[in-house]
């Protein structure tokens, strides 16, 4: 009988605990509009594009990340070349704890994107990996988003999140960020 009541009391502080950690970063976050047509161009009024240089490669990225709900882990992301030719192999994944890998097209380039979600505490954290096709190779951007699960907040929140979700563009960002490349 007590060891079940250890199981319950580690249970309502591990829910606890969550919950403060939700609301003390929902009410810490910057209020940014929500973006849906991106480029290297300011996408909002509070966001603009900033230049950034990782393994001798320069791009251009949104600051702050152009929404609300969904936020960056690592930012801006990794971006890098491979002397290897393009080529994509799709893989479905039943499983949103596994490795998906499908072919998207965007705005006339194709890019082979590599998707792996891990669930946490009312949140889940996916790490994509953007590979598309250069002269000298394939370039490859990579970086991992926490999306939170919309259903943990109240209305209007919930709405906001389901909504933010349901319109941002995830690959309009990165092909963005891709045509600025400079190698």
């Amino acid at each position: 009988m007590k060891k079940y009541w250890i199981v319950i009391v580690l249970l309502f502080l591990t829910l606890a605990i969550g919950t403060i950690a939700i609301f003390w970063g929902h009410a810490s976050r910057n209020e940014t509009p929500i973006a849906t047509v991106p480029g290297p161009s300011p996408v909002a009024s509070s966001t603009s594009w900033t230049t950034a240089t990782d393994t001798k490669i320069t791009f251009e990225y949104p600051k702050p990340f152009p929404a609300k709900f969904l936020t960056p882990v690592e930012w801006p992301p990794t971006v890098g070349m491979s002397q290897k030719t393009f080529s994509c192999v799709e893989k479905a994944s039943d499983d949103p704890s596994s490795q998906g890998v499908s072919l998207h097209k965007v705005n006339g380039r194709s890019y082979c994107v590599t998707e792996e979600s891990e669930g946490a505490a009312g949140s889940v954290y996916t790490t994509y990996a953007y590979a598309t096709a250069r002269t000298k190779g394939t370039l490859l951007v990579s970086f991992t988003l926490r999306a939170p699960r919309c259903e943990n907040y109240e209305d209007p929140e919930k709405s906001l999140c389901g909504e933010e979700r349901e319109s941002f563009d995830l690959d309009a960002l990165v092909d963005g960020m891709v045509k600025s490349v400079k190698l």
